[in-house]
């Protein structure tokens, strides 16, 4: 009973040994899983860090973004005023100036009438004229015709007067 009892023991024995070394196994697997935390915890600690910078540099560029829209949108703001001043502007000239130019155009087609009417006038008188120009040549003809005949008829001296008659 006393062999079972000491082989009970050293069974009992080597067991807590295993359990020491198994422990102390443990432990150290436990340690280097804390380093390996530790470790992981700084380096996180490190890229939180980086990425809080990062992000207040992503939140004043954003702000510089916002403030370059704002300015941008200001300046389209003000060239489209300024665009749609000036078109109105530039319509009003238009307006005008077809205004002026449908006067102009009147006016070309009252002169264009006036130059028609006078050219039908002109065509009247020059017809006129030239019967009245016929009826002289005509008139100028029988004149000179009779001037003719009183020469022949009549002799002057060279004081225009009649020196002498001739009937025949």
């Amino acid at each position: 009973m006393l062999i079972k009892h000491g082989n009970s023991c050293l069974k009992h024995s080597s067991r807590q040994k295993s359990h020491e070394e198994q422990a102390g196994r443990i432990k150290a697997s436990a340690s280097e899983q804390e380093n390996l935390w530790v470790d992981k915890n700084e380096k996180l600690k490190a890229e939180l860090a980086n990425t809080e910078i990062a992000n207040q540099e992503l939140k004043e560029w954003v702000e510089t973004l916002k403030k370059s829209n704002e300015d941008i949108q200001h300046g389209v703001r003000k060239l489209s005023k300024e665009a749609t001043d000036k078109n109105d502007e530039l319509l009003g000239q238009l307006e005008r100036s077809m205004s002026e130019c449908d006067a102009l155009e009147n006016s070309f087609k009252s002169l264009n009438k006036t130059l028609e009417t006078s050219e039908k006038q002109w065509k009247v008188k020059e017809s006129s004229y030239v019967t009245e120009v016929e009826k002289l040549n005509t008139k100028s003809s029988a004149f000179a015709g009779t001037v003719e005949r009183c020469q022949r008829r009549f002799r002057f001296s060279s004081k225009g007067e009649i020196s002498s008659f001739n009937y025949f």
